[in-house]
């Protein structure tokens, strides 16, 4: 957070939002999840919080891989069944389509939501149902256009008697593209079939071209926002099990690639050419190496997948509502190189307890809008081996914004013979501070703390020199802290 660019004035004239994940419905939620009756999405919690002279301005600009954007085309007229314009639209009882359809009507196009049982047409309910959207599609021109389809659960489309898109067994929502090269005057028949289940209920189809993000012209555009909001990252749309994914960093759901993409490096390359306030918002559900972002981005917010309410968790960090006070638990690195191969079970250099470069984010990482301090560490310097440490120290908050502090004791090892960890987290509290205001934090080092597994698999206890860290993150992090770390040696006999 360079130069307290968070948190942002809620009385900003201009706001633009950015980016695949500030309108994104599917990321929020993560992998495996409910069905919530409400969402909140980044762009949803900003313009909620935002005074009500704030223009919040949405720009996609990109997909998570790519800057080559599907802009949708209102194709209504072109679509008819039966003389009349629209979609033919048939509703079973039941999700195999089987049976006669138990109500059919004419529709302006496919685009629904349900929630669970909630009433579709008729006396059917929106769960364990099935439906079929038909209709005649007239090319006005020859060009190559994608129809878009996004379902839950499962959903086919069906071109002139082929089915070229089916993710008829998935229960998952994902949003597939088929490409078709059309002639003008030529007639397509379309067929959009769908199931659903239990949960909500959503099926879409949209058609569009694709168009070239220009990022140039896209900062030109809004040389007058007072700050870019950028929501990037990854989704459970590239990264699952089995998945078909095939985006640069990606294959089969799994990531080649620990960097965020390209593509979204770029864009905040372009959006820092103006001189106003960029903010990363980061979702994710592992590690990202954000080298370029991380020396030039001047406030990253890494949100991981928040939940049904994660628009309003973030606008509420964002705006200041809520002094941050998370703390990262798994390393994030630089870069590739600094994993060990896949096939190498060996620990060196693995986790933040063996690896020994600098990583981009060290576990327990994690900033806060106010500051603490660490004093009067009470540790006895001479310990008897098999005897309980007792630990106190003093955590002030110092700054003038109340906050949490997750206080963590290391142990880090002095004996370089003895092939252990580099270092341990033994012990962490969570305190709550007013400004201004002291407590004593306590913690007991057991003698199973103060221990090691040797080569042969036995627990040995710790001889001679040892040392003690406590502060808000690990004694070698290599970023600015909210605060400071104290480090003490005991000698254990």
């Amino acid at each position: 957070n360079e130069n307290n660019t968070l948190p942002l004035r809620k009385d900003l004239k201009k706001i633009v939002v950015l980016g695949p994940n500030a309108d994104n419905a599917i990321s929020i939620l993560g992998n495996y999840n409910g069905n919530p009756t409400t969402l909140s999405t980044v762009l949803n919690g900003i313009k909620q919080k935002v005074g009500k002279n704030t223009q919040v301005v949405y720009e996609k600009a990109i997909n998570f891989t790519s800057a080559n954007m599907l802009v949708f085309q209102d194709v209504a007229s072109q679509c008819s069944f039966d003389g009349k314009q629209g979609f033919k639209a048939e509703y079973f009882n039941n999700v195999k389509l089987a049976g006669s359809p138990i109500a059919v009507r004419q529709e302006a196009k496919v685009n629904h939501f349900w929630q669970e049982g909630e009433n579709v047409i008729g006396n059917l309910a929106a769960n364990d149902f099935s439906a079929r959207y038909t209709t005649n599609f007239k090319a006005n021109a020859s060009q190559k256009l994608a129809f878009e389809l996004e379902a839950d659960n499962g959903y086919r489309l069906i071109l002139n008697g082929k089915i070229v898109l089916d993710e008829w067994v998935n229960k998952k929502k994902e949003i597939k593209r088929f490409e078709l090269t059309t002639k003008k005057d030529t007639v397509y028949n379309l067929v959009v079939e769908f199931w659903q289940g239990d949960g909500q209920s959503s099926v879409r189809m949209d058609v569009g071209n694709y168009v070239q993000t220009d990022f140039d012209a896209l900062v030109a555009k809004h040389q007058d926002a007072d700050a870019f909001i950028f929501a990037g990252g990854i989704s459970p749309q590239l990264e699952g099990e089995s998945m078909k994914v095939d985006d640069p960093g990606f294959t089969g759901g799994d990531r080649t690639s620990i960097l965020l993409p390209a593509v979204q490096t770029a864009l905040m390359k372009a959006l820092k050419t103006s001189g106003k306030p960029v903010v990363f918002v980061m979702m994710t559900g592992s590690a990202i190496a954000t080298p370029w972002e991380s020396e030039n981005i001047p406030a990253i917010l890494n949100t991981w997948y928040g939940g049904q309410s994660a628009g309003t968790a973030t606008a509420d960090i964002l705006f200041g509502d809520y002094n941050p006070s998370g703390r990262l638990p798994v390393t994030f690195y630089k870069s590739d190189s600094d994993l060990a191969d896949f096939n190498d079970y060996n620990m060196e250099n693995r986790t933040y307890r063996y690896f020994k470069n600098k990583p981009l984010y060290g576990f327990g990482y994690g900033l806060s809008y106010t500051t603490f301090s660490y004093a009067k560490q009470n540790i006895p310097t001479k310990v008897v081996r098999g005897k309980n440490v007792p630990v106190t120290v003093m955590v002030t908050n110092k700054g003038k914004m109340a906050g949490d502090e997750v206080a963590q004791l290391y142990i880090v090892n002095q004996d370089k013979n003895i092939k252990t960890s580099i270092k341990a987290l033994k012990g962490f509290e969570r305190i709550s501070l007013k400004a201004g205001e002291t407590k004593v934090v306590k913690f007991l080092l057991t003698p199973d703390d103060l221990s090691y597994i040797d080569a042969n698999g036995v627990k040995q206890r710790f001889k001679g020199n040892l040392q003690i860290t406590i502060g808000g993150s690990q004694p070698d992090e290599p970023n600015q802290t909210s605060g400071n770390v104290l480090k003490s040696i005991i000698n254990i006999n």
